[in-house]
This record gives structure tokens, C-alpha cells and sequence, in this order.
């Protein structure tokens, strides 16, 4: 037994240094597989805010579309109000005028007599 106690030391301390080399080569292999994880995930990560600012961008754009819509619509609907105001008011002068325009006909038929 002790003979192979010995013969697995002696592997050991020459298997330590490939082990070590081993390791040293593990950690790297590791730490280049985490660096390109890491790389990877920031390039995910950049293009999902690309995409998250693009959507957002374009619901600000039809946000934006809707209330110029809105406020168009509500200055048509303010201008006809208007317009429907002035032409009663001139509707009713025009008619007050030819109503005065007869009574001065029917005065003036008068005055001739």
C-alpha cells in the first residue's frame, strides 16, 4: 500500500503542475467565455433600448398627430360656430332691413297720395 501511496504522491506533485497549468488555462477559458457572455448581454441589452426608444418615439409621433387632429377639428367645429353666428346676425338684419325697405315703400305710397 504504501508503495502506491508513494507512486500516487509522486503523480500528484508531477499531475500538480499539469493540474495548475490546467487551472490556469480553466480560469481563462472561463474568463473569456464570461467576457464574451458579457459582451454579448451589453449588445442585447443595447438593442433592446434601441427598440424601447424607437417605440417610444413613434407613439409620441402619433400622440403628437392626434392632437394636432384634435385641435384642428375643434378649430373647424369654433370657425363654423362663427360663421353660423355672423350669417343669423345678417340673416336678421337682412330681413329687419327689407322689412323697413317695405314700410318705407308702403310710407313713401302713402306720402304720394
Amino acid at each position: 500500500m504504501r508503495p502506491l501511496i508513494a507512486d500516487l504522491k509522486s503523480n500528484w506533485r508531477v499531475d500538480g503542475t499539469t493540474a495548475d497549468t490546467a487551472v490556469s488555462v480553466g480560469v481563462a477559458e472561463r474568463s473569456g467565455a464570461a467576457e464574451a457572455l458579457t459582451a454579448q448581454t451589453r449588445k442585447a441589452l443595447a438593442e433592446s433600448v434601441e427598440r424601447r426608444t424607437k417605440s417610444a418615439e413613434e407613439k409620441i409621433a402619433r400622440a403628437e398627430a392626434q392632437a394636432l387632429a384634435e385641435v384642428r377639428s375643434s378649430a373647424v367645429d369654433s370657425a363654423i360656430a362663427a360663421a353660423e353666428k355672423i350669417l343669423k346676425s345678417k340673416a336678421a338684419e337682412a330681413s329687419t332691413a327689407a322689412g323697413l325697405v317695405e314700410q318705407g315703400i308702403r310710407d313713401l305710397g302713402g306720402k304720394l297720395n
